[in-house]
């Protein structure tokens, strides 16, 4: 089947997890999700940044639970050719993903930022997946950018029709 993503438009596309580590010797690698409800997908494709390009690969197979998760790719047959993917970041194309996964921590990029007690911080540019927990990336209108941890708990609401999350996070986190 020809790749259906010829041209892709890196805005279709929203962060699914990070190569971690080879698994085997098959050309297998273990991927750490971003968020636990993309754990029920069972992508056709996933696309790796190389470069800062998105490649899109076909998924030969997928199995784990939680968010750990062990994949292979068709072409990546050997542990020399998976070596060279550790460490990428994975995304998936947004209409892989199901009603359910359209969860706050994937669609988030583009949304405002406001404080529960009112403020707006700042608008999402980003999502960071690469460390142990899930930063957004907030551009203040000051033209600073300051990173908040991303933790359900903090989440007040989520205004999807105005693309406005409200968090109630330390105000001293804007201050590091």
């Amino acid at each position: 089947m020809p790749n259906p993503f010829p041209t892709i438009d890196p805005k279709q596309l929203v962060p699914y997890g990070k190569i971690r580590r080879t698994h085997g010797n098959q050309g297998e690698v273990s991927i750490t999700l971003v968020s636990p409800v993309l754990e029920e997908l069972d992508p056709e494709f996933l696309f790796l940044l190389i470069d800062e390009i998105p490649v899109p690969y076909r998924v030969a197979g997928i199995r784990g639970k939680g968010e750990q998760f062990i994949v292979g790719f068709e072409g990546i047959e050997n542990l020399s050719d998976a070596e060279q993917l550790v460490g990428l970041q994975v995304q998936i194309h947004q209409g892989e993903l199901s009603e359910d996964s359209g969860d706050f921590q994937i669609t988030l990029r583009g949304y405002q930022l406001q404080h529960a007690q009112g403020a707006i911080i700042g608008r999402i540019a980003d999502i960071d997946s690469s460390t142990a927990n899930i930063l957004i990336l907030v551009e203040r209108p000051n033209q600073s950018a300051v990173a908040i941890p991303l933790v359900e708990q903090w989440i007040v609401a989520i205004d999807r029709d105005n693309q406005i999350i409200t968090m109630d996070f330390p105000l001293q986190l804007l201050d590091l």
